[in-house]
């Protein structure tokens, strides 16, 4: 993501949406490292944008492709980075949405995974992202944290950095 972020220009950006966690989850990156990595990145993306959001992905155990004998350790492990990530927003004075908990979420996900995945069991599909996105928006507009959105936004579009 640090790569990513420094090919981003020099344009100051409305809001930046960073959704990080899930492949350190998978990937087994041990946490020290990545609070370490995750706070330098705040504190680069808090240069770039006035409104910035940290959320982790959605529950682990829900994935299809996840074998059920490890879906309890992927859940755990996931809960400890979600109290990871919220004290690491606090600190950097962002907004930590913790979506691996969120049930309006991740029930249709639970619920219809045929629906909301796509064929590697993996990764959400389309209509996946847009659902979530939906349900982050609606989130976000209810804490008032969007206040920019009653005004038109700049023309500087932030690269994806996921």
């Amino acid at each position: 993501l640090l790569h990513q972020l420094e090919q981003a220009s020099e344009h100051h950006y409305d809001f930046a949406l960073i959704t990080v966690g899930t492949n350190d989850i998978l990937g087994f990156t041990r946490t020290n490292i990545l609070e370490k990595h995750l706070s330098f990145l705040l504190e680069q993306v808090k240069k770039k944008s006035d409104y910035v959001v940290l959320t982790i992905g959605g529950r682990m155990d829900y994935v299809p492709l996840i074998p059920k004998i490890f879906r309890k350790h992927f859940y755990e492990k996931g809960a400890r980075i979600a109290k990871m990530f919220t004290t690491i927003a606090e600190k950097n004075g962002v907004l930590f949405l913790d979506l691996a908990h969120d049930d309006i979420i991740n029930q249709p996900f639970k619920d219809y995974p045929e629906q909301y995945f796509c064929r590697d069991g993996l990764h959400p599909n389309e209509r996946g992202y847009q659902f979530a996105y939906n349900q982050i928006k609606h989130t976000l507009h209810h804490q008032g944290y969007l206040p920019f959105m009653t005004q038109p936004l700049n023309r500087h579009i932030a690269p994806s950095l996921s």
